[in-house]
């Protein structure tokens, strides 16, 4: 609709269609918070790949430090209790892998090491 690539809500039958993301770049991968009120998603809005949170009520940016080592942040989602954000992420050489971090981007740890990409 706007020429970019958005994110936006509705309900299950298309209806109630509400667009929660005006970055007027590509915005992909959204993942809620189980208790819907939070959506994480890839964003290219700076220019490479990087995890943006906004609340699902009415877009408000929440903060989420992304690595700044890497160039490379995607495919974010909520663990069960909301506190924490699985991500694939590439940190030094080698292949993107699976990080944990807190909500805001905190506390980044590696979850695989595999020689492969891996992004889900």
């Amino acid at each position: 609709r706007s020429g970019a690539k958005e994110i936006w809500t509705m309900d299950h039958d298309g209806s109630n269609q509400k667009q929660v993301t005006r970055y007027a770049s590509i915005s992909t991968t959204p993942a809620f918070s189980r208790d819907n009120a939070k959506i994480a998603f890839t964003s290219f809005r700076r220019g490479t790949p990087g995890i943006a949170i906004v609340t699902a009520d009415g877009g408000r940016q929440l903060t989420f430090l992304n690595p700044p080592e890497t160039s490379v942040v995607t495919t974010p989602e909520f663990t069960p209790d909301g506190r924490q954000i699985l991500l694939s992420t590439k940190i030094g050489s080698g292949f993107a892998n699976i990080f944990i971090a807190n909500a805001d981007g905190s506390g980044l740890s590696r979850v695989t090491t595999a020689r492969a990409v891996e992004v889900e």
